[in-house]
């Protein structure tokens, strides 16, 4: 019986691990008896951006003007998180469709400075691909309040 055991030893042992790796719904890609490849995910990354509502942004109140939530008079952080298991390719924050952020972190900071944008509306872009070319993207549009006008220069008097 021993014997028998050992010559068909490869072939049964072939058999139930072909058994085995159909019946755990894996592939035969596995390069060892404790290790498979997990698939990629196939859903899009999941985004979740502090202060975006229906399309808008709100300004966090520390930055914020007097003119309400979405006027924006002082620079701010923008931040967001990605929820995905596949690692990032990127993850890219535009304004107005100028990079202001490059990252593969799933944690994204971003300060958005304020003071070199014209006074008006501005749109705020999250862009995101992960390693399975998977691609999602958020946006909020705020404000940048209207700077207060100048002081007139006074000419000094006479001074003769």
């Amino acid at each position: 019986m021993r014997r028998l055991f050992i010559a068909l030893g490869a072939t049964a042992l072939a058999v139930l691990g072909a058994l085995a790796v159909s019946a755990s719904g894996q592939t035969a890609n596995c390069t060892g008896p404790d290790y498979c490849p997990v698939p990629p995910q196939k859903t899009p990354p999941n985004l979740n951006v502090l202060g975006v509502s229906n399309g808008h942004f709100t300004v966090p109140a520390a930055a914020r003007g007097s003119r309400g939530r979405r006027c924006a008079a002082k620079n701010f952080t923008f931040r967001a998180t990605i929820n995905t298991k596949n690692p990032l390719a990127f993850a890219h924050v535009f304004v107005d469709s100028r990079l202001i952020k490059s990252t593969t972190s799933k944690h994204v900071v971003a300060r958005v400075n304020v003071k070199k944008l014209k006074p008006g509306a501005h749109k705020l872009k999250l862009t995101v691909r992960d390693a399975a070319g998977l691609t999602s993207k958020r946006f909020g549009l705020f404000a940048v309040c209207a700077r207060a006008a100048a002081l007139p220069t006074r000419r000094p008097g006479f001074t003769g």
